[in-house]
């Protein structure tokens, strides 16, 4: 009935919901499955090692913009994607974001309140129920396991002192977060609970759930979709095979290959798919553009002596001794430091003020519409809108061989970017990379947050201070810049923004779900996912989202795919249910 492409974040969910309803359902993934513990180390995200091979590489045009240093934007090419990946923090983002969505839209449905629903159908939340919280707010019987860092089974020495800088710095304290009203700070949720399997990647989904109207494909990489006149009807794998669907394909690559799929496959701006000898089955120019990302830029600072070997993963990393049992308690299931990534506190910061008059440049350079639905100057000129994330992380991120010490990292986050990217195929051959280009920092108002949140960042470690009120944490360091990029003057923020960018890792808006008469973002699929122009094709993942959300990523796709999972139910109800056991 349906062929999934892309076993990862969205796909699994769909996978799922669809078979247990009665459908047949054919999972087409690009990568391996992976069964090893390696893969479910929830404290060493990235697969740093490139022992597993679960990355899909992208092309990147050299750029000055970047500093001319490589660019690094990987992708999950595994089952599962990259929820086997990534950080596993849990946010939802906030409501101003999902109003911006139904709005551009004219669809309620797309609000906060109503996609709560979906975040909490996901979800089996471990909270520490000792404490205070609005339990409404969380789902208790999904197939992922999340559990807030602060009920967690693991301690970082400098908690307490970060909690207090936070504070210190302005910072209201929204306890475990996630209601939409984001502004202030709150305890991280992660997707990890070694009492429940360790790393909850999509494919809990699936785990130990096996009819035999689902089937699961690895090594499957699709080439492109395939057409009757403008219907789908299945795909074709880069190896030659073709694959029918009854009903429809639903694609689920992710922000950089979903778009590519869709190219090759006859979808996207005519005059760019005949340059390379693409049949055209539908012009419609916005597949591959919009493309955001959230840009990060990592500052580190060193812990003074006297807090040293605090439990960062500093020390975790030169000492093997620590590192054999610290892995033991994971194995044992007992938490230690490898029961998740480094992380504790998520701060979340308005600038609106100072974001006035780059909206203002940005408009008279036409990097913002000033016309639209609702138009996105008004979200950027808002004070409720969360314009950056402060990420504090006890540790060196992507320390040096040769580091020596202990270090904490904030990682400062423009959540609510305007800069607007592209993914473009580069030739007509399906297996090889696509060009992606996110043009981060490349408006006013980008630039603008990022240096008004590395001017936050620097306030909160300078309120690190001991119950003495000395101070914690000692000067800024940069171990591998060439020459290091120190100081929070103009010139040295801008030194940053020049060679310290990189990517969130939270690629999304390059299939824009928008109506058909939208200039910015233009349209690629309706609010059902279901692809402008052409039959029995949805598009579910991070690229349909058409605005940033102001938020990790992983959750607010879940929540996505939860909920096209129903819409394709109301338009294929029928089939015999799948019950089993356990969620």
């Amino acid at each position: 009935d349906f062929i999934i492409v892309g076993g990862g974040t969205a796909g699994l969910v769909l996978a799922r919901r669809l078979s247990e309803a009665g459908h047949s359902v054919h999972v087409l993934e690009a990568g391996p499955r992976v069964e090893s513990l390696s893969a479910d180390h929830p404290a060493i995200p990235f697969d740093e090692t490139g022992q597993l091979n679960l990355k899909a590489a992208v092309s990147m045009p050299v750029s000055p913009e970047y500093g001319n240093h490589k660019v690094f934007m990987p992708a999950g090419k595994v089952l599962g994607g990259s929820s086997n990946l990534n950080a596993a923090l849990w946010t939802r983002g906030d409501a101003v974001d999902y109003g911006l969505i139904a709005n551009i839209n004219n669809d309620p449905s797309w609000k906060f309140g109503s996609m709560k629903k979906y975040f909490k159908k996901s979800e089996t939340f471990h909270p520490d129920f000792s404490k205070s919280f609005d339990r409404d707010n969380y789902g208790y019987d999904g197939p992922l396991h999340v559990v807030p860092i602060g009920a967690s089974r693991r301690g970082y020495g400098l908690s307490d002192y970060s909690h207090s800088a936070y504070e210190a710095a302005g910072f209201k304290y929204n306890g475990y977060g996630n209601d939409g009203n984001t502004l202030g700070f709150n305890t991280l949720g992660q997707s990890i609970d070694s009492m429940n399997g360790g790393r909850q990647s999509s494919t809990k989904y699936i785990e130990n759930f096996g009819p035999a109207n689902l089937h699961v494909s690895e090594l499957q990489m699709v080439a492109s979709i395939v057409f009757q006149d403008k219907k789908a009807i299945g795909v074709k794998t880069v190896s030659g095979v073709t694959y029918k669907a009854s009903k429809e394909v639903l694609l689920c690559a992710g922000g950089l290959r979903s778009p590519a799929i869709l190219q090759h496959s006859g979808i996207g701006d005519e005059s760019h798919l005949k340059q390379h000898g693409i049949s055209i089955i539908h012009h419609l120019p916005g597949v591959g553009r919009n493309l955001w990302d959230h840009p990060a830029i990592l500052l580190k600072w060193g812990v003074l002596k006297k807090y040293a070997g605090t439990t960062t993963l500093d020390e975790l990393h030169r000492d093997p001794k620590m590192m054999v049992e610290e892995l033991t308690k994971y194995n044992q299931k007992r938490g230690g430091l490898l029961e998740g990534p480094p992380f504790e506190f998520s701060g979340w910061k308005n600038y609106a003020q100072a974001c006035r008059q780059a909206v203002v440049l940005d408009e008279s350079r036409g990097l913002l519409p000033r016309r639209s639905p609702r138009p996105i100057r008004d979200y950027i000129r808002s004070d409720r809108t969360p314009h950056a994330q402060l990420l504090m992380l006890y540790g060196y991120s992507f320390a040096p061989e040769n580091a020596t010490g202990s270090y904490i990292t904030v990682i400062n986050i423009v959540a609510t970017p305007t800069s607007r990217g592209y993914v473009k195929i580069v030739s007509n051959d399906p297996s090889a990379a696509p060009e992606c280009d996110p043009k981060w920092l490349s408006t006013q108002v980008d630039r603008t947050i990022m240096k008004e949140a590395m001017k936050t960042a620097s306030e909160i470690v300078a309120k690190m201070v001991d119950e003495d009120g000395s101070p914690v944490i000692g000067a800024e360091v940069d171990l591998a810049g060439d020459p290091p990029a120190l100081g929070f003057g103009e010139d040295d923020l801008e030194a940053k923004l020049r060679t310290s960018v990189m990517s969130g890792f939270h690629y999304a808006g390059t299939c824009a779900m928008a109506p058909l008469d939208s200039t910015s973002p233009l349209p690629v699929v309706d609010t059902d996912c279901k692809v402008h122009g052409v039959q029995a094709l949805r598009v579910v993942d991070a690229s349909v989202f058409p605005v940033p959300i102001s938020a990790n990523t992983q959750a607010p796709v879940y929540a996505l795919a939860e909920k096209i999972a129903d819409a394709i139910l109301r338009d294929y109800p029928l089939g015999a249910p799948y019950l089993p056991s356990k969620l």
